[in-house]
């Protein structure tokens, strides 16, 4: 019979950007812990210590803060905070022992907080789980520095072969870290972003905007070409309303920059900056439409963002731009018919105004959203994920053996 992770046990998450908890960069992170709790087990949520963070935290978030490598990484030049990592992990290593923590979990982008609770686990002989939100690969292209990047894709490898399970979010992105590492490809298991059913959800109400957009200007979004889509799409009606939600000043190329001007200039869009994510469902609530926009680059086409699932839990029909070619986004739209995929501004234009023309289109593709989110519920997800990996002795199923792990006396 099998053996129990038991309830005065902790699970150790170690998150690279946990503070605020309700930012968008640790919405994941949160859940997971939710999870735990919701399971029976403890959790205990670190994240490294910054100025920041030292002053967002509060004793309701119960985050702890500590000194790893990050934080003299962002007080001091390379490579002098690799100089502390021994000091890092054995921090994490009496943290670990005081509070009993009978396994760890790390995620992506930043892999050092990873390596420091890989270690850890290393140290003490308990099962590690390493969350692939964003494969180096991914992250490349908005990272300078060709050495820089060899590195931490050769860390991402080494951490994916260390961990007892690896997660990611997509099955495309599982295939490639097997590809890339040459991982076993029972190792790697998808769990999926999923949306928190029980804040975003389909709410009557005005609907003062026709399209919003989630997420900061960047290169994976191609914020020129979906300029250019939002101008088409104002100049086949130009009553449209676009809200852009999480707006921040970033370099523009100076068509693109001229745009932005004049879709402002002519009210058709307003740029609202960041708001916390608990905020979130009212502003997707006052829209009709949800826009998704993917680069070009064929290393995105791995990628379904957290935005995406919580589009769909409110009911919003997708109406997506991106390059032509197979994507694990244009296939979620495509074969469940929850919106378009559009590969020019021109076929965005056009879809744009099915969308927001046609009443009985929305409402049918706004059922199909609701019928798919019910299946990407995040904590369930996370429980499910959680329960399969760390179940029993702590190891992973298919592993055949229990991790060994040190035994602290009750």
């Amino acid at each position: 019979m099998k053996r129990r992770l038991r309830n005065d046990k902790c699970i150790l998450v170690a998150w690279p950007d946990l503070l605020p908890t309700n930012h968008a960069g640790a919405v994941r992170g949160k859940a997971l812990a939710n999870a735990v709790e919701r399971i029976g087990w403890n959790p205990l949520m670190i994240t490294p210590r910054n100025e920041r963070s030292a002053q967002l935290t509060s004793p309701s978030e119960h985050v702890e803060l500590m000194t790893l490598y990050d934080s003299y990484a962002s007080r001091y030049p390379p490579p002098l905070a690799l100089f502390a990592l021994p000091l890092t992990v054995w921090r994490l290593v009496s943290l670990a022992r005081s509070n009993r923590v009978v396994a760890a979990i790390s995620s992506t982008p930043a892999p050092f907080v990873a390596l420091e609770t890989s270690l850890m686990a290393a140290i003490l002989g308990i099962p590690f789980l390493f969350d692939v939100r964003d494969a180096w690969t991914l992250e490349e292209i908005t990272h300078r520095g060709f050495f820089r990047n060899r590195f931490k894709r050769w860390l991402e490898g080494r951490l994916c072969r260390r961990a007892s399970r690896v997660w990611a979010v997509t099955q495309s992105l599982a295939k490639m870290l097997v590809r890339t590492h040459r991982l076993p490809s029972e190792k790697v298991k998808v769990v999926p972003n999923g949306a928190d059913l029980s804040r975003f959800r389909a709410l009557n109400g005005p609907r003062l905007f026709d399209l919003v957009f989630l997420g900061a200007p960047s290169l994976y979004r191609d914020v020129p070409s979906l300029l250019k889509a939002f101008d088409a799409l104002v100049s086949l009606r130009g009553s449209v309303k676009i809200l852009w939600l999480g707006w921040r000043e970033a370099p523009l190329p100076p068509g693109a920059a001229a745009l932005l001007k004049d879709l402002i200039r002519r009210g058709s869009l307003k740029l609202s900056p960041p708001v916390p994510h608990d905020s979130v469902p009212d502003a997707l609530a006052m829209s009709k439409v949800g826009v998704v926009s993917l680069s070009g680059e064929s290393v995105f086409q791995t990628a379904i963002g957290a935005k995406t699932y919580e589009y769909l839990a409110t009911g919003l029909p997708l109406l997506c731009l991106g390059p032509p070619g197979e994507s694990e986004l244009r296939q979620l739209v495509e074969s469940q018919r929850v919106g378009f995929f559009t590969v020019t501004p021109e076929e965005f234009a056009k879809r744009g105004i099915e969308l927001i023309s046609d009443p009985d289109l929305s409402s049918a593709l706004a059922r199909n959203c609701q019928r798919v989110a019910s299946k990407h519920d995040r904590g369930m997800i996370l429980r499910t994920a959680l329960l399969r990996d760390l179940d029993g002795t702590g190891a992973p199923e298919t592993e055949g053996k229990a991790t060994p792990r040190r035994v602290y006396p009750d």
